[in-house]
């Protein structure tokens, strides 16, 4: 089996990566190949020239590969894997799969690349000093070179600085100093001083978009900085709470580390970082959730995050029922729409509530029977022929039952009766609502009969439009799913009498008592400090210590009411201490733990864990600062986290720091000795006024080393991620 790396790191390399590529794997035609970079892909070897052309570079899925030629080889015989490659590395690391590889008696051999043609730049993730309001900021940019005789030109680094919607640009040129193989040395830049707030400092490569690395700066003194993930309305601005900042979901996911708390309104848990959230949340980061049609009651039920949460949905006491789907199968639902109708049902399945059963009905001439949705149904197709709704919800009214009905109808509103449809709706509705029955409805095409539709609908029920059909379909049926669980129009919240009884007085100070349009109805969990309540004492907003943070639920999001707990909250959590993050710094022989809160137990024992591998440390404090000792060779190992026990409760998992290789390089040839003159500084102007950017290029003492360490720190993954320091 023959393993080509597209990556660009490869095709970097040569000034034809087409044509050196497809000629090695040309070259063993008999061989079958497995074609990596940012996916995998099984090709003949013809195909790699093509491939070499288009395929994603931006990660090397090393690991990935590995696996799928061990798979394509089988279990047994003689089995060799030949692997054209630079060594680097994105996602899993390799190493443990290569040793597996080996001890099965799979033979490796790595292939001689062709003398580069092309010199390479590396960024390495930028890392800054201390920052603080009104003093500058050192900042370090690792670079790495792989020079070439052949292509001495220089290079031309971009540095943008922005602060508060204002940016500044200049540019770098970066000659190849004289050397062989890859020579590594810093660009030390000084910012300064720093404004209040966040100032972004970019890097990048000119005609290279992977180059792209990013450095946030938020300085000791700004007002705490809070994510917003979710609709805005009904959330002001306070002079002493924090700088609230919309965010997607994908910017949440790169910068929640910068943020000191997240507060998600009406938006859907899917795109949280779940893991990261999880693991800030336990470091000292503060999550308020509030409960809205995008997110409950559905996924405050689920695993994962919302287990971290101290309220539940209550669920307790409501009666039984049944959600019918209730499907259109006349002939203009034939086709197209019938299929997304039946795709748009298959993630519902599971999606019941307590209490609840799931059931697909279907008509057209008359109305078909209830089947549990599920595998095959809905059935494959419509089965066509007129529409007979009104005769439809006229039979399901005559059927009794025990348990409360949600139909949820899909459907064109195209009665075979024409006009006189319209005069039996009124009666058609009380007739279901005579059989604890509510409808609300869909309607299909633009040229439905919406008057019919809604003429039809429960008291109280909006009639839905949607062009895309699976959306509507799941937004109704989330909507009604949660419709009992909300109480509505509350003349207040009342404060509730808790432990935490100086955020009580404060939060009583800001008339709970206003109109509230929605509210949740929830249940306390174990641990739950409820510090507001409905009138009839159910818990509409409460805390919960998670780890060194804090997670709240609330019942309600800033819409539903003039009164404004969100400011006051994050005050609570910014008093001194409260808001800062445990993170894990690593120095020459020892880990230090930084903004280490005392455990009530103590920490009694800290763990290194990384891929299969745990090695036990022993923790010690001095004049206030959490430290273990390191061996060297520890430190040449891949860890994914520093693990501390407490004697009672959770375990506190601190993630390795994120400024440490995302890319590295399994060892392959070594490096000659280089040096690198210094270069002068010079300021440049900076976003938001005047910042001063000292440009100064670190010379002597370069490091000499396998490949694989003089890469230590750098990554042709992507763009990188900003870091707050």
């Amino acid at each position: 089996m023959l393993l080509v790396d597209l990556s660009h790191s490869m095709r970097a390399r040569w000034r034809d990566p087409a044509a050196v590529l497809g000629r090695i794997a040309e070259s063993r035609p008999d061989l079958p190949v497995i074609a990596y970079g940012a996916g995998v892909e099984r090709c003949t070897s013809s195909a790699v020239r093509g491939l070499a052309r288009t395929f994603d570079g931006s990660r090397t899925e090393l690991d990935a590969a590995l696996e799928a030629a061990r798979a394509a080889l089988g279990p047994s015989g003689e089995r060799t894997i030949e692997i054209f490659s630079d060594g680097g590395f994105t996602g899993p690391d390799p190493r443990p799969r290569l040793s597996a590889l080996v001890r099965e008696g799979v033979g490796l051999h790595w292939l001689a690349l062709p003398e580069r043609e092309c010199a390479e730049l590396v960024l390495g993730e930028p890392r800054a000093g201390e920052a603080r309001v009104g003093a500058p900021v050192a900042v370090e940019l690792p670079l790495a070179l792989a020079s070439c005789a052949g292509d001495a030109a220089p290079r031309t680094l971009a540095i943008e600085v922005e602060h508060a919607g204002t940016s500044t640009r200049s540019t770098r040129t970066l000659e190849a100093p004289a050397g062989q193989g890859w020579i590594r040395w810093p660009l030390r830049l000084e910012v300064g001083p720093l404004e209040a707030g966040e100032t972004r400092v970019r890097f990048s490569l000119s005609g290279d978009p992977l180059s792209a690395r990013e450095l946030v700066l938020v300085p000791e003194g700004s007002r705490p900085r809070a994510a917003l993930l979710g609709p805005a309305n009904g959330l002001g601005q306070a002079a002493a709470g924090p700088e609230w900042i919309a965010v997607d979901a994908a910017r949440l996911a790169r910068e929640l580390e910068s943020f000191d708390l997240l507060l998600t309104t009406d938006a859907s848990f899917d795109g949280l970082p779940q893991a990261a959230l999880a693991s800030w949340v336990k470091r000292g980061g503060a999550w308020i959730a509030c409960a809205a049609p995008a997110n409950f009651p559905h996924q405050w039920r689920a695993h994962g995050v919302a287990d971290l949460l101290p309220l539940a949905p209550a669920g307790e006491g409501l009666p039984a029922r049944d959600v019918i789907f209730l499907l259109d199968a006349s002939g203009s639902m034939v086709g197209e729409l019938w299929s997304r109708a039946r795709a748009a049902l298959g993630p519902l399945s599971d999606a019941a509530g307590e209490g609840e059963r799931l059931f697909v009905r279907s008509f057209a001439a008359a109305l078909g029977p209830a089947l549990p949705l599920g595998p095959g149904v809905p059935a494959a197709s419509a089965s066509g022929g007129p529409t007979a709704l009104c005769d439809a919800l006229e039979a399901l009214a005559r059927e009794s039952s025990e348990r409360e009905r949600l139909v949820v109808l899909l459907s064109d509103g195209k009665d075979r009766g024409g006009p006189d449809a319209l005069a039996r709706a009124p009666g058609i509705a009380r007739a279901l609502a005579g059989q604890r029955i509510t409808m609300g409805a869909i309607a299909v095409g633009e040229d439905a009969n919406f008057e019919l539709l809604r003429a039809l609908c429960s008291p109280g029920q909006e009639l839905l439009t949607s062009s895309n059909l699976a959306e509507g379909l799941e937004a109704l049926f989330r909507r009604q799913l949660g419709a009992r669980l909300w109480a509505r129009q509350l003349p207040g919240l009342l404060a509730s009498q808790s432990s935490l009884a100086d955020l009580g007085v404060a939060l009583a100070a800001l008339r709970p008592e206003q109109p509230l349009a929605r509210c949740a109805a929830l249940r306390a969990r174990d641990g739950a400090q409820v510090v507001l309540v409905t009138a009839e004492s159910e818990p509409a907003l409460a805390l919960a210590r998670v780890g060194l943070g804090w997670c709240v639920a609330a019942g309600f999001d800033p819409a539903q009411s003039a009164f404004d707990p969100w400011n006051t909250l994050a005050q609570f959590f910014a008093r001194e201490g409260a808001g800062k993050r445990v993170r894990l710094v690593v120095l020459p022989g020892r880990l230090r733990v930084l903004n280490l809160r005392p455990s009530p137990s103590g920490w009694i024992r800290a763990e290194l864990r990384g891929a299969g591998d745990k090695v036990e440390l022993a923790l010690s404090e001095r004049a206030g600062v959490t430290e273990t000792e390191l061996a060297p060779e520890l430190l040449q190992r891949h860890w994914d986290a520093l693990v501390l026990h407490p004697g009672s409760a959770d375990e506190l998992v601190l993630p390795w720091p994120s400024g440490l290789p995302e890319e590295e390089r399994l060892p392959r040839p070594e490096i000659d000795d280089s040096e690198r003159s210094p270069v002068a500084a010079r300021p440049v102007a900076g976003g938001g006024g005047q910042t001063r950017l000292g440009l100064g290029l670190l010379g002597a003492g370069l490091v000499v080393s396998f490949l694989g360490a003089a890469l230590g720190f750098f990554s042709r993954a992507g763009p990188g991620t900003g870091k707050t320091f």
